[in-house]
């Protein structure tokens, strides 16, 4: 009733040449999202923390175009490469973002919609399976960005990365073992300045995050 009717169609189309080792795949779609009851009426305080969470009731929803095409090798039964590169234009991008202190001196952080924002990037992926090990790697590059500012948008690593081994003990009818890595490069944080501008005021250094999972 609020936001009225959205239509969201997906256009896709895959080929599998000659030998059937390579597939071919593009993707044209139309996105839609309307905010988040959080999103809209969020009232969290970590006074510890020194910040507060605030919704924003005037959210307008997201809409966006996506193009994605990408591309399957597998030269063996064990083994696939895989990349794909995709380009996302977004109109009113909701991005939680700090707006100012209240009264009380806390940072107060709050849903708004960018009028335009623009994620394109590529991710490469690999996997193994020998000997009873299931190997995998993924690395993504990744460019986002306000196309009104054309400041990067919050939070956004360009480089990240991810390790996945695991392995299947013939024990207990099937144990499953795996343990995973997952690098995340430095990204940039976005807020308001002392002038009151939108521009990026730190850095969040990357991190490196490890799980292991039986």
């Amino acid at each position: 009733d609020r936001w009225g009717n959205a239509v969201s169609p997906t256009v896709g189309i895959s080929s599998m040449p000659a030998g059937g080792t390579l597939r071919l795949r593009a993707v044209v779609g139309r996105g839609f999202r309307a905010p988040s009851f959080k999103e809209l009426a969020w009232d969290f305080a970590n006074l510890g923390a020194g910040y507060t969470v605030q919704g924003f009731a005037d959210l307008e929803p997201e809409s966006s175009w996506n193009v994605t095409a990408g591309a399957t090798w597998a030269p063996s039964a064990r083994s696939t490469i895989g990349v794909e590169a995709y380009s996302n234009r977004i109109d009113n991008l909701i991005e939680t973002t700090f707006v100012g202190n209240n009264a009380g001196g806390l940072l107060i952080y709050s849903p708004r919609n960018l009028s335009r924002a623009e994620t394109r990037g590529i991710e490469a992926t690999g996997s193994l399976r020998l000997a009873g090990w299931d190997a995998q790697a993924e690395y993504v590059l990744l460019d986002a960005r306000s196309r009104d500012d054309e400041l990067p948008l919050d939070r956004r690593s360009r480089h990240s990365a991810r390790l996945r081994l695991g392995r299947m003990v013939p024990v207990l009818n099937g144990l499953l073992l795996n343990a995973s890595a997952h690098m995340t490069g430095d990204a940039p944080l976005v807020g308001i300045d002392d002038l009151g501008q939108r521009s990026v005021i730190g850095t969040q250094r990357r991190f490196v995050s490890l799980d292991a999972q039986a």
